[in-house]
């Protein structure tokens, strides 16, 4: 039966709000780093120079000549140490990394779909899969929406996952219902480990057209 499962949106969301928060908050603390900690020292260093019982008074003019606030409570109350400043430079290396791989995620999620018709199941990704080639479906985390195809290609056996947390989920319990009824009792798989670091990594290659990436059988 012809289903398609396209992208789930929510996935979409989820991705592109964590990628834009990470960035945000990168971006942030690269401003802190470079810009705001080392003016708020400028201020404080210029104005703690000044003669305490007449910086009141000239202040004002100092300021407004730099651009700095003129209002002395607006003062910074202490100097951010060189250890301040490094501290945002090493959040902004954590957080805009991730960012930007959440970011390519958000943007390759666009158009992505499986789909199955008489013969098979395909992917947009260029991932082709017979019925007559499938081994066996691991559903042993199905409960959590994750189904493991083993399928034969040549000499290897390979992997497609299906995912109904980043596809919408009726179509791809669908397209699992049409893998089932290809396949005798025996070749379904509800116990055991599935879907380990090595499936998702082998999944995430295939998505990205590495179609030379061997997978060890689970």
């Amino acid at each position: 039966m012809p289903v398609k499962a396209k992208t789930w949106s929510g996935y979409q969301f989820r991705v592109g709000l964590i990628g834009l928060v990470c960035i945000g908050f990168g971006g942030c603390s690269l401003w802190d780093g470079f810009v705001r900690y080392p003016s708020q020292n400028d201020i404080k260093t210029a104005y703690d120079t000044l003669d305490e019982e007449t910086r009141d008074e000239k202040w004002p003019a100092i300021a407004r000549s730099k651009g700095w606030p003129a209002d002395p409570d607006e003062i910074p109350g202490h100097f951010r140490t060189d250890s301040d400043i490094m501290t945002q430079f090493i959040m902004a290396a954590i957080t805009v990394p991730i960012g930007l791989l959440f970011g390519y995620f958000f943007a390759r999620s666009y158009g992505r779909w499986v789909a199955t018709d008489d013969e098979g199941i395909t992917t947009s990704w260029g991932q082709n899969v017979r019925f007559d080639q499938i081994n066996r479906l691991g559903k042993q985390k199905w409960s959590k929406g994750i189904a493991v195809v083993h399928h034969n290609e040549g000499d290897l056996e390979r992997k497609l996952v299906l995912d109904d947390w980043k596809y919408e989920r009726e179509p791809m319990g669908q397209i699992v219902e049409e893998v089932e009824s290809h396949l005798a009792p025996d070749q379904i798989d509800e116990r055991g480990p599935v879907a380990s670091a090595a499936d998702v990594a082998g999944h995430v290659a295939e998505e990205s057209g590495d179609d030379s990436a061997e997978k060890d059988e689970v």
